[in-house]
């Protein structure tokens, strides 16, 4: 086996290793044991230093997630990935959830902090599901206890839009009690 070939097979395992621990799509069973697709015009490993750097044209898929960014840094510490960092202009992340809308996200930088299982969208920031919509420079989703923290990355307050659709009007065939039928 060339030098080459074992160097791509390695750089191979570690990104589906490091992805596959990540949990980075959070979608329901059986998409988050779907394989893991990777498409890059080019991948470095720096396997001591535990980084693995695709860039150009990247696509992550798996199961109902794809992520499109210019470049995606994964950040391991021994053997398990710590960070997975997007970048793009902007890089995009959509989830299709098995029930309800697609999400979509995106930013000039999304950072998923996998132990914590927080996710950070940092640059022109904005998430979307259905007719919600949420916009501005910084956004933190902690997934465990589904808060979403808006305004700027350095923990000062910024400017943050919200978007929430008009409650569904009540359909009147259902709201309304029909009169006993006589007997």
């Amino acid at each position: 086996m060339s030098h080459r070939s074992f160097f791509q097979q390695r750089v191979l395992a570690l990104l589906l290793l490091s992805v596959s621990n990540a949990g980075w799509a959070d979608t329901p069973t059986p998409a988050t044991q779907a394989p893991i697709h990777f498409k890059a015009d080019h991948s470095l490993s720096r396997l001591k230093a535990g980084i693995t750097e695709l860039e150009g044209q990247v696509e992550i898929s798996q199961g109902n997630s794809l992520i499109l960014a210019d470049k995606a840094i994964l950040r391991s510490v021994k053997g398990k990935v710590e960070q997975i960092e997007l970048l793009g202009q902007p890089a995009r992340w959509e989830m299709k959830p098995d029930k309800g809308e697609a999400i979509q996200a995106q930013a000039r930088t999304i950072r998923y902090h996998v132990r914590t299982d927080r996710i950070e969208l940092e640059g022109q920031a904005e998430i979307t599901q259905g007719q919600s919509h949420a916009q501005g420079e910084y956004f933190q989703l902690d997934r465990k206890t589904g808060e979403l923290l808006g305004g700027k990355a350095d923990g000062n307050k910024g400017r943050v839009e919200l978007v929430l659709p008009p409650p569904e009007p009540e359909n009147k065939t259902t709201s309304e009690k029909k009169p006993d039928a006589p007997r």
